[in-house]
């Protein structure tokens, strides 16, 4: 029987929250966004997905090239994974930090079915809706950020192009100092 350290690359999740250094150079918010992706990329049921020799198949909302990223992952695996913050409400005044909770933040996946459906094609073979019961699994009651990962909701939103799609909402907390800036 496989156990939780079995799912994960390093046998644990990633670290909850962004270094100092990541936080220095791209500041709290998107270094977030990459450690989100981290852990997409070290969940090893998302391994279809992720062990394809296609760059940035998951990305961040705020990558410089975030379009271009998208569409190249459509159109090589037919799957794309993008991380997103949603929403943050500050929960208490604190000299030079900002304490957020909730610290809400997205997934939105984007299938092309005809082409990530063929595995032997080079598809990954993971439809949108079964990528968002692994990335729900992935997050759901683990430590990122300064607390508790909790799925709000997963919504299927169609955009009448024959892609499938999935946006799942995750809540936290979230602590940005000024002091991460200054080490």
């Amino acid at each position: 029987m496989a156990e939780i350290k079995d799912l994960w690359l390093n046998e644990a999740p990633p670290s909850s929250t962004p270094t100092d250094e990541e936080v220095r150079e791209y500041g709290a918010f998107i270094a977030f966004e990459r450690l989100v992706c981290k852990w997409l990329n070290e969940w090893l049921p998302l391994g279809p997905i992720v062990n394809q020799d296609r760059a940035n198949v998951i990305t961040y909302a705020d990558a410089a090239t975030i379009e271009t990223q998208i569409t190249d992952a459509l159109g090589g695996i037919g799957i794309s994974i993008v991380v997103d913050l949603e929403t943050a409400v500050k929960e208490s005044a604190m000299l030079q930090a900002f304490c957020f909770n909730p610290f809400n933040f997205m997934i939105t996946i984007q299938e092309n079915p005809t082409t990530n459906r063929e595995v032997e094609a080079g598809g990954s073979g993971i439809t949108s809706k079964r990528a968002a019961d692994l990335i729900a699994l992935a997050f759901e009651g683990q430590s990122i950020g300064n607390g508790c990962a909790s799925c709000k909701g997963i919504s299927f939103p169609s955009a009448g192009d024959g892609n499938q799609n999935a946006v799942l909402v995750f809540s936290t907390t979230y602590v940005t100092t000024l002091g991460s800036l200054l080490l």
